[in-house]
């Protein structure tokens, strides 16, 4: 027996779970988490390594977008620029999971401005968790 880590325990455990693989819930960082956008880019980096299609849902954080710093608002387009076309091989959907209906408006509005612009694939915005695994479940 090799002793490694397990395909469904990555290194960022807190923010992804890969139990479900190929649909992969990962958790956005709360405003305030150490290294939080580092930590959620290296994580989709490490998946995208796979060269394997997956689906991404996504635990939304309890922040607008718009409180976002400035900083790493700037450090996630950069890596977004660098990676857009490995998104949009490998990944076959988003699915957004907002409990709160103000947070699922700011996305929709974002999904149609910008989103839909940037991504090959669907995209899902829905209140609750079950409900957004049984939609990633479609697209794979």
């Amino acid at each position: 027996m090799t002793s490694h880590t397990p395909a469904h325990k990555p290194e960022h455990a807190d923010l992804f779970d890969l139990s479900g693989w190929p649909v992969a819930k990962i958790r956005f960082p709360e405003l305030g988490e150490p290294d939080r956008v580092s930590r959620l880019t290296d994580g989709v980096d490490r998946l995208l390594a796979r060269r394997e299609p997956f689906v991404i849902v996504w635990l939304v954080a309890h922040h607008e977008p718009d409180k976002e710093p400035r900083e790493d608002d700037r450090t996630a387009h950069i890596w977004l620029k660098r990676v857009r076309k490995d998104l949009n091989e490998f990944v076959k959907g988003y699915v957004y999971v907002a409990t709160d209906k103000t947070m699922r408006d700011i996305l929709h509005e974002r999904v149609e401005k910008v989103a839909s612009k940037l991504f090959a694939f669907p995209i899902h915005i829905t209140d609750n968790e079950p409900d957004a695994v049984r939609h990633a479940g479609q697209w794979i």
